[in-house]
């Protein structure tokens, strides 16, 4: 019989005599281990082995999953490139803007925030081209928003630069309206009937009209205006930060409280955990372990101060947060019934004194607003 063995056996024999004093307990337990008082060392050895193999393992286990995740990562990014058909030279860009980004390459191939923040870093510093040919860099990140499915933004959806408009997108330009006429990764284009009063080289200050959704404020400088018959066309280079305007203030105040969100995409959906950090009738802020691309749909259920919310739809405005999370993820309603709208404004209303920045037809009393 081992030592461990015999000490758990005298022990073992001292709990089953029955109930004993105090006195009575601990002397058996004292003469448990005074029996094995000549394997004290081999027995502490063996604990302490144990206890440093443990330590051991616990500190290599986050570099372990590290190592797992990113192998993971690497053949998710090595599939891609299969399915998308990038070129070694798309390959070589990739991995240059995810060493401006900080993170791996299938993070920028999948999440648009990250890419178009690397892409930008890249661009920074070009001297301006006003003719963008093949084999340029802005034509290789033209070529790859393309490949990553980045280059179809709905008119709703939130824009992270000039380089994501579309000819035919609605601007408003020192006051007179217009639309954007071409656009590349270096500049983008529009028509004005008469020359604006702008010089070349300042910031220009442009609107991006919505019809429904917010508008977003620029400021592009001024590139060139080449003269035609009936109109002149100006050249902008782009603002990488534009800034979104709601059509109505919302009030937001905090919140607390688990959320789920149902992720939707090409095939499935999925849950993830979050907690609630703040409310308005615009949308919400979560807290993540997860990060999520922006533009990403998904379905938010929620609990705000006892009123219950089911499958609102939303879509990721913005998501940021160390690489290793947590993340910090700003959505926005989509769509909320006109009787949730007043369950959620009388919520926040109880929730703050500022109620006049509750919009009048969602006011108790108010007039109705139809679905």
């Amino acid at each position: 019989m081992s030592s461990v063995d015999r000490i758990v056996h005298r022990l073992s024999a001292a709990v089953g005599d029955g109930p004993q004093t105090p006195d009575t307990f601990f002397k058996s337990v004292r003469d448990a281990f005074q029996e094995n008082e000549d394997h004290a060392g081999t027995v502490g050895q063996a604990l302490l082995a144990v206890a440093l193999v443990g330590l051991l393992v616990g500190l290599m286990l986050p570099t372990l999953r590290r190592r797992r995740d990113r192998s993971l990562q690497e053949r998710a990014f090595a599939r891609l490139v299969r399915e998308k058909r990038l070129g070694a030279e798309d390959v070589a860009l990739v991995e240059t803007l995810a060493r401006h980004a900080g993170t791996l390459p299938i993070v920028v191939a999948t999440h648009l925030d990250v890419f178009e923040r690397a892409t930008a870093a890249e661009l920074r510093g070009l001297p301006p081209k006003l003719r963008v040919r093949d084999g340029d860099l802005a034509a290789r990140v033209h070529h790859l928003r393309g490949r990553f499915g980045f280059a179809n933004r709905g008119p709703e959806e939130p824009l992270l630069t000039t380089r994501e408009l579309s000819p035919g997108t609605a601007l408003e330009v020192l006051g007179l309206k217009t639309a954007v006429a071409t656009v590349t990764e270096a500049f983008y284009t529009v028509k004005l009937r008469e020359r604006p009063n702008a010089e070349t080289g300042r910031k220009v200050p442009v609107t991006v009209l919505s019809e429904h959704g917010a508008s977003h404020s620029v400021a592009s400088p001024l590139l060139a205006v080449e003269p035609f018959e009936d109109h002149f066309t100006l050249y902008f280079a782009h603002d990488e930060a534009p800034e979104r305007q709601q059509h109505r203030s919302f009030v937001r105040v905090p919140a607390t409280g688990l959320v789920r969100l149902e992720l939707l995409g090409e095939s499935g959906s999925r849950w993830l955990p979050g907690e609630l950090s703040d409310v308005s009738l615009h949308g919400a802020a979560v807290v993540l372990e997860e990060k999520l691309a922006v533009r990403d749909r998904l379905r938010a259920s929620f609990v705000f101060r006892d009123e219950r919310f089911t499958a609102v739809e939303a879509q990721v405005l913005a998501c940021e947060g160390p690489p290793g999370g947590p993340y910090r993820v700003r959505l926005e309603f989509l769509s909320l019934a006109a009787a949730e709208d007043r369950r959620l404004a009388a919520a926040i209303a109880g929730a703050t004194t500022r109620r006049s920045s509750v919009p009048e037809s969602l006011r108790p009393g108010g007039r109705s607003v139809s679905p």
